[in-house]
């Protein structure tokens, strides 16, 4: 098996898809697919890296011979990371769908929750996700304008009544 297709089956073996391999190397899509049907090849450097990636050696990259994933070895560093954040932001939108109708603490956790996702992008729904997040920060924005309208009608929210 030559690079090429030791390339195209690891990647396939990891389940990645070409964007999110090129995401992880810091890359092109088009680089990778390049690679994968033999018109180019990566530098020295993005061997090194990739086995890196893949957990095998250099060799076992370049080599005609059957490459595959260790079993032991099989744990995926990319899908590692993803869990976390994908569990934290999960319970994220829960908890800012729970606070909203909290005056000012839902603002504030969604606010927080939106700046995480922003910062950490943590999966393909990204996009879904920033959109919820944005739609829970308006609701509780306007939660929070009616809860401060309503007291300020009913009069607790004034200081003249809270000083006498």
């Amino acid at each position: 098996m030559s690079l090429d297709k030791n390339l195209k089956k690891l990647r396939k073996q990891y389940k990645l898809s070409q964007e999110e391999l090129a995401k992880e190397l810091k890359i092109s899509r088009q680089a990778i697919s390049r690679w994968e049907v033999g018109k180019t090849e990566p530098d020295i450097k993005m061997i090194q890296k990739i086995a890196k990636f893949y957990n095998v050696s250099i060799k076992e990259l370049l080599s005609d011979e059957e490459t595959s994933v260790k079993k032991e070895e099989k744990i995926f560093p990319l899908v590692e990371q993803r869990r976390p954040d994908l569990v934290l932001m999960g319970l994220f939108l829960i908890v800012s769908f729970l606070a909203t109708g909290i005056p000012i603490i839902g603002i504030l956790i969604n606010l927080f929750a939106l700046y995480y996702e922003k910062k950490k992008k943590t999966n393909k729904w990204h996009k879904i996700i920033l959109l919820i997040t944005i739609a829970l920060l308006v609701i509780s924005i306007h939660n929070t304008m009616v809860d401060l309208n309503f007291m300020l009608q009913s009069g607790s929210g004034t200081f003249e009544k809270m000083g006498s």
